[in-house]
């Protein structure tokens, strides 16, 4: 509840954004999943008899992040959760590991509500009830739902093993909306009281679980409830390495102090949207649009808005984590995950990997800074030498045209601050946009720029560096003869669109690019346009 005071935490309030030491207990949150490197993960606490079991899943599937001490906090240790199914009984087996952060290969929040889909017809009938009853809750209140305990379990496991039973909980984690009023959290709480009664009448299963607060840490979505129906009230708050006893006082009202300029499920809605107006812009030479599929076989429009919709919070786990102090290896474990649920979703055709790396990195410098205009420069600053630095666990074609030409791509154009975006994409989209231009039209003129100008290692994949060069050539010729300021521009690009689809040329890096500098308009109030 955004107007609630902590009575006894005064103390622990964080520093106003200047010199902030970040809080690196918050990186790995309760209830995340990370993917560990097998020799990495300490095995002396599992039993003899479970051993062989541990060792055969280390190579199949996550483990969960549980509380930790301040102690392990300063040694980089995580605390983690596996848990083994019991055949016999149906109740999962819970063992506890530990890990070096530095072993962890990726790393995601909870899984969200709608991404246990494909397994509900697995499900008990009850179940599945209170799960529809569930999403109808979080797209009237705006919401989203994660899932952690059993059923999260069988989900990570496409339903090959079974983990809930009779006395099973459905554990949900609520993420409490960024400035929603008392009276909102109240009514989405007593819909949420209803729909466990409902589940539980039914022989369904009981709603557990914790509504996570950016202040208060992790309460009891029930105890929660209860605040309002009393003048103080004290709750159990959990956090990543911590529990305590807090005391909340819902008649002092006082305004939490402004940590950082931009909230983290803003700037994925940003992103998001940046997204999602490139994908529909045209005409773009040689890329996917609601009219053509280019250059492209194996895409469409609708596989772009699935891939999009499957990045949803993702960006704002970027953020989240940035605000937590995350070096370069963290911001790539959480990229990882996402790419993992992109790649799902689109069964196995990438469409926004490029995507998921430039935007998570800028998405990741906004959470921490406090000049708009420094946001590139901050992720040169912050991340550039790890950056430069970074193995890919797998040979993408961007690696590998590293390995074979020398190509800098995006790795280089990150840790250089992103000079293409800075220098050229953005002032062409600005200007444009200065000049009457539609979002759409001066987002085209920011591609064009960015063909132009970068070093595009989808073209050089496609083409070759002969096919780089023809591209930047076709793309200077349009900006000479005057761009979007010539009276037969649109007629000019999509002849440009056809000579690129009778070569085989999309320009994918470059329209990252230019969706990149659609977002960094939105954070500047003087740039944004209605």
């Amino acid at each position: 509840m955004s107007a609630n005071c902590l009575l006894n935490e005064g103390a622990n309030q964080p520093k106003t954004l200047e010199g902030l030491i970040p809080d690196r207990s918050a990186l790995f949150q309760r209830h995340d999943w990370v993917w560990v490197s097998k020799k990495g993960v300490d095995l002396s606490l599992v039993k003899t008899s479970h051993i062989e079991n541990v060792q055969e899943y280390l190579s199949l599937g996550p483990l969960v992040v549980t509380r930790r001490s301040p102690a392990d906090v300063t040694a980089s240790v995580l605390r983690l959760g596996l848990c083994l199914p019991n055949e016999a009984s149906g109740k999962p087996h819970r063992i506890a590991l530990n890990c070096s952060e530095s072993d962890v290969i990726a790393h995601r929040p909870a899984l969200l509500l709608n991404e246990i889909q494909s397994i509900q017809e697995e499900l008990p009938e009850p179940w599945v009830k209170v799960l529809k009853a569930l999403n109808q809750l979080q797209q009237s209140f705006s919401i989203s739902l994660r899932l952690y305990g059993s059923l999260a379990w069988q989900a990570q496991h496409h339903g090959k093993a079974f983990y809930i039973h009779k006395s099973s909980d459905l554990d949900l984690l609520i993420i409490s909306p960024p400035n929603a009023s008392d009276e909102t959290q109240h009514g989405l709480l007593k819909e949420l009281q209803k729909i466990s009664s409902e589940s539980e009448s039914l022989g369904g299963p009981h709603i557990d679980g914790e509504i996570r607060h950016p202040q208060m840490g992790d309460l009891s979505w029930q105890e929660w409830l209860q605040v309002s129906q009393s003048k103080q009230i004290r709750v159990l708050s959990k956090r990543p390495s911590s529990v305590s006893l807090i005391l909340l006082d819902t008649e002092n009202n006082c305004d939490s102090r402004k940590r950082f300029a931009f909230h983290t499920d803003q700037l994925d809605e940003w992103a998001i949207a940046a997204l999602r107006a490139e994908a529909m812009a045209w005409p773009k030479p040689g890329l996917v649009s609601p009219i053509d599929n280019g250059s492209h076989k194996d895409m469409n429009i609708h596989l772009l808005l699935t891939a999009i919709d499957s990045l949803r919070s993702w960006f704002a786990e970027f953020a989240r984590a940035a605000q937590a102090g995350a070096e370069f290896k963290d911001l790539a474990a959480i990229g990882r995950a996402a790419e993992a649920v992109m790649m799902r979703a689109t069964r196995g055709i990438n469409v926004y990997r490029g995507a998921i790396f430039n935007l998570g990195l800028l998405v990741s410098s906004a959470a921490i800074s406090s000049d708009t205009k420094d946001i590139p420069n901050l992720v040169a600053r912050r991340w550039g030498s790890a950056i430069l630095e970074h193995q890919a666990p797998t040979l993408n074609h961007g690696v590998q045209l590293r390995v074979r030409l020398g190509s800098g791509g995006a790795l280089q154009e990150a840790a250089r601050g992103f000079p293409t975006l800075t220098q050229h994409v953005l002032p062409a989209f600005v200007l444009a946009r200065q000049a009457g231009y539609s979002e759409e039209h001066s987002l085209i003129a920011g591609l064009l720029a960015s063909i132009q100008h970068l070093e595009d290692t989808n073209l050089i994949w496609r083409g070759g560096l002969d096919g780089l060069k023809w591209a930047q050539q076709k793309a200077l010729e349009f900006h000479t003869h005057g761009g979007l300021n010539h009276p037969d521009w649109l007629h000019e690009l999509t002849q440009m669109h056809a000579q690129f689809i009778e070569k085989n040329l999309s320009p994918g890096g470059s329209a990252d690019i230019a969706a990149c500098a659609l977002f960094l308009s939105r954070l500047s109030e003087p740039m944004r346009i209605s």
